[in-house]
C-alpha cells in the first residue's frame, strides 16, 4: 500500500471518529448553572446591599402592604441573574430567589445571609426547604442556600 493512499484512510478514520465524537455532543445548555453555595451566598448578600444603597439614598420608595420586598434585576448580583429568576425578593432579610411558580406555588432558591437574624424553619410563612435547616433543633450553618416551596394563597 503506498503512503498516499494510507494517509487518506487514516485521514477517513479520523474524520468519521471526530463525526462521532460530535454526534454525541448537545448545544443544550445545563438547566442551572454549577454555582456553589459560597458563590450564591455572596451574590445573594450583595444584591441585598445594592438594593439597600439604592433604598437608603432615596432611589427606591418602600413598598407598602407587602411582608416582602421585591428587588428589581437591576440590583441583582450575576450569579443571582444566572439563575434567572422570575423574580428576587427579601423575606425576612434573606434572599428568595423565584425560579418556578405553578398554581400558588413558588420554588427556587432561599439564601440565608449573615446580616438576617431570621434562621429558615419549615412551616413559616408556607416555606417548605430541602434540605430541612433544622435538625435536632438547631440550625445547619453549611444550609445557607435551600431549595424552597412556598405556598401562597390563592
Amino acid at each position: 500500500m503506498n503512503l498516499a493512499l494510507r494517509i487518506r484512510i487514516t485521514m477517513a478514520v479520523m474524520m468519521l471518529s471526530l463525526s462521532m465524537l460530535a454526534a454525541g455532543q448537545t448545544n443544550r445548555p445545563l438547566s442551572e448553572p454549577a454555582l456553589s453555595p459560597d458563590d450564591l451566598s455572596n451574590a445573594a448578600h450583595q444584591t441585598y446591599a445594592n438594593y439597600n444603597r439604592a433604598f437608603q439614598a432615596g432611589e427606591e420608595k418602600a413598598q407598602e402592604g407587602s411582608a416582602e420586598i421585591e428587588i428589581p434585576s437591576k440590583y441583582w448580583a450575576d450569579p443571582i441573574k444566572a439563575l434567572k429568576p422570575l423574580k428576587v425578593y427579601i423575606h425576612l432579610v434573606n434572599i428568595v430567589v423565584v425560579q418556578r411558580i405553578q398554581n400558588g406555588i413558588e420554588e427556587g432558591k432561599y439564601i440565608y445571609i449573615p446580616v438576617s437574624s431570621y434562621l429558615p424553619q419549615n412551616g413559616v410563612d408556607g416555606f417548605e426547604y430541602k434540605p430541612n435547616p433544622q435538625r435536632d433543633n438547631m440550625f445547619y450553618s453549611g444550609d445557607d442556600v435551600l431549595e424552597f416551596r412556598r405556598t401562597r394563597g390563592k
